[in-house]
């Protein structure tokens, strides 16, 4: 993955150019199962068309404007994962974005609803030092992240572990 290409969005709040010898490991994917609740609310409207048009019409208003809240936030959300830190960015009206270095880094859950196991997305929890938590939902390759994380993280370990034998 190119690391220009993977920190194209959002130059405003992550920095636009990769450290010396920083890499990109991974970035999450944000499922297209982000929209499945304005389908809901759309199939509830065409249904109350029938025999209440004012409502069905309603609905599919707010059908419409949580599809357009849903793309937005799948556009501007962001997770990258490097060698050296994490890259977070979630948010509309109130944008959040957040680096941690990985040695910062306490640990990475995965939390799955019954929609995600369905629809095959999960909220990533990153905890970072300081009771920091961030959020980032309907992430489709929310295993693969961890793994890669957990890889570098043992790759960190083994060589600080191989540095102090030799001592």
């Amino acid at each position: 993955m190119d690391a220009q290409e993977s920190l194209s969005l959002r130059r405003q709040d992550v920095p636009s150019e990769l450290r010396e010898g920083e890499k990109v490991l991974g970035r999450a994917t944000i499922s297209q199962g982000i929209f499945w609740k304005p389908l809901v609310i759309l199939m509830v409207a065409l249904f109350f068309f029938t025999f209440a048009p004012p409502l069905g019409f309603f609905l599919s208003l707010v059908a419409l404007v949580m599809a357009g809240y849903f793309y937005l936030m799948k556009h501007f959300m962001m997770f990258v994962v490097t060698n050296q830190r994490l890259m977070i960015r979630s948010g509309i009206i109130k944008i959040d974005t957040l680096q941690i270095r990985l040695d910062r880094v306490e640990s990475l859950e995965i939390q799955r609803t019954l929609m995600g196991q369905f629809l095959n997305y999960a909220t990533l929890v990153v905890t970072g030092t300081g009771s920091r938590l961030a959020f980032i939902p309907y992430v489709e390759n929310a295993a693969q992240l961890r793994n890669s994380l957990d890889d570098e993280l043992y790759q960190r370990d083994n060589q600080k572990g191989m540095g102090s034998d030799s001592n």
